[in-house]
């Protein structure tokens, strides 16, 4: 498997891996300039590598996935020059910080059981929510305002056309929130500006843009050009 210049999200597995998961494959399975956010699984929201694999991640962002960015159950997973929540699996280069992004979920997590058209049932749902706050279920592009917190049930309105099953896809948005469509890339600010490797990333983004040279960002990337950008939108100083 070979990934590059690509954008992942909104995806679930009910086991392993919610965007990528490589069982025992002995390649390198390179990912380079990709953006991994808001996918949901059981374990590794953006990548699961089990079974003796490997996964070589390289000028990427992995960033607001659930219930944590990569697990290794038996594989390898090796990080630089990227932008992966939670820290680990990295040399040099890496970064741990919120990646700016135009708009995107605060979290994304799975419904723990059934639930009905007024309560979903979350795990560790009072870290992850407030009254007032707008959450999102099943993509469906409709905002609920959170009304009560009890444990792990969460009371929202408006009412879901039918009941939630287990392990359905809740997008958590914030308070007040109206906009949810995803745009994924970077803000002025972002630390994964100019933060890449410029020997691996391609020469042009996902969008057909060349590399920025932001003049507000220090070049704290590598390579040639040193200005290159964390995952597969480059900034464009707009």
């Amino acid at each position: 498997m070979s990934l590059e210049n690509s954008i992942l999200t909104a995806n679930i597995a009910k086991t392993d891996g919610g965007a990528v998961h490589i069982d025992g494959s002995q390649e390198e399975n390179p990912i380079t300039s990709c953006t991994f956010s808001a996918n949901a699984s059981t374990k590794g929201g953006a990548v699961s590598c089990s079974e003796s694999c490997q996964i070589k991640i390289t000028s990427s962002i992995l960033y607001g996935n659930f219930p944590e960015e990569i697990t290794t159950p038996a594989g390898t997973v090796t990080a630089t020059y990227s932008d992966v929540r939670g820290g680990g699996y990295g040399g040099v280069g890496m970064v741990d910080k919120k990646p700016w992004f135009g708009n995107a979920p605060l979290e994304t997590t799975l419904t723990s059981d059934a639930g009905t058209t007024t309560k979903v049932l979350l795990g560790y749902a009072t870290k992850l929510l407030f009254n007032g706050f707008v959450i999102e279920i099943a993509d469906d592009g409709v905002a609920r305002t959170v009304t009560n917190i009890f444990n792990d049930e969460i009371t929202f309105a408006p009412p879901l056309p039918g009941a939630t099953v287990a392990k359905t896809r809740v997008d958590v948005w914030g308070p007040g929130a109206t906009d949810m469509d995803v745009d994924l890339y970077l803000q002025s600010g972002s630390p994964c500006i100019d933060a890449a490797n410029g020997d691996v990333a391609p020469q042009l983004d996902l969008d057909g843009l060349s590399r920025y040279d932001d003049p507000l960002t220090p070049n704290t990337g590598a390579g040639t050009p040193n200005y290159a950008d964390m995952g597969a939108y480059e900034y464009q100083g707009e």
